[in-house]
């Protein structure tokens, strides 16, 4: 008995996923420049990503004023809520400490 092939994603959808990737990685790495590779909270220059504000999940996007460089640690400070951040990355970011 032979099994029909796996369906492929469409060409379009595709394009669609690379475009989105594109800009993305774009968006990205003008953020990580801006921050000068840095963490924004502790200044190390070790283990550094990008990381969105306001969370993607509660309507947050993919802007520069929504992103900025965090180190692993300061990131998961954030995701255990002990640490919290808010304002615009491009102009004045607020850090604040949870007890």
């Amino acid at each position: 008995m032979r099994y029909p092939k796996p369906l492929s994603v469409p060409a379009d959808k595709r394009a669609k996923r690379r475009a989105k990737e594109l800009a993305w990685r774009r968006v990205r790495a003008w953020v990580l420049v801006r921050d000068s590779r840095k963490c924004r909270v502790c200044k190390t220059a070790e283990g550094v990503d990008v990381h969105h504000i306001k969370f993607k999940s509660v309507g947050g996007d993919d802007t520069p004023e929504n992103l900025c460089a965090l180190c692993r640690c300061c990131h998961a400070e954030i995701h255990a809520y002990r640490l919290v951040l808010s304002g615009d990355a491009n102009g004045k970011l607020k850090i604040e400490r949870t007890a």
